[in-house]
C-alpha cells in the first residue's frame, strides 16, 4: 500500500463469529493489493467490495463490479480468492451482488481525488 491510499473501510460491512480465524480488516488489507487493471486503484477503495464476513474457516466477500458487462470480473475474482486464500490460509466464498449498483460515492475519499 503506497503512503496515499486510504486506509478508510467505512464504505465496507462486516460481520464476524465469535472466534474468526482472520479478522475482516485482515481481509480488506489483503484485497487493497488487488488493483483494478483499468483505473490502477485497489478493489477496496475503488468501493468495489461490499461486505465481508469472517467465519471459522472461512471468509465471504460480497462485491460488485464498476458496470455490469465488465470484462475483468473473471480475473479479479481469481486475484481475490488466490490472495486471501494464500496469505490468510481460510477458504474464500464470493458472492457478486448487484444492488445497489456501483457508483463513484463507494469510493474513498482517496481515490475520488486520484480520478477527480
Amino acid at each position: 500500500m503506497t503512503n496515499n491510499e486510504s486506509k478508510d473501510f467505512s464504505t465496507v460491512t462486516g460481520s464476524r463469529d465469535q472466534n474468526p480465524k482472520v479478522s475482516i480488516e485482515d481481509v480488506l488489507e489483503v484485497l487493497k493489493s488487488i488493483p483494478d487493471p483499468e483505473l490502477g486503484i485497489n478493489i477496496v477503495d475503488l468501493g468495489l467490495i461490499y461486505e465481508v464476513e469472517s467465519h471459522q474457516d472461512e471468509v465471504v466477500v460480497k462485491y460488485n463490479l464498476t458496470t455490469l458487462g465488465c470484462g475483468i470480473g473473471p480475473m479479479l475474482e481469481f486475484q481475490m480468492e488466490q490472495m486471501i486464500e494464500e496469505e490468510l490460509e481460510v477458504k474464500v466464498i464470493l458472492e457478486r451482488v448487484f444492488e445497489p449498483a456501483w457508483d463513484k460515492s463507494r469510493m474513498s475519499e482517496w481515490a475520488q481525488s486520484v480520478l477527480g
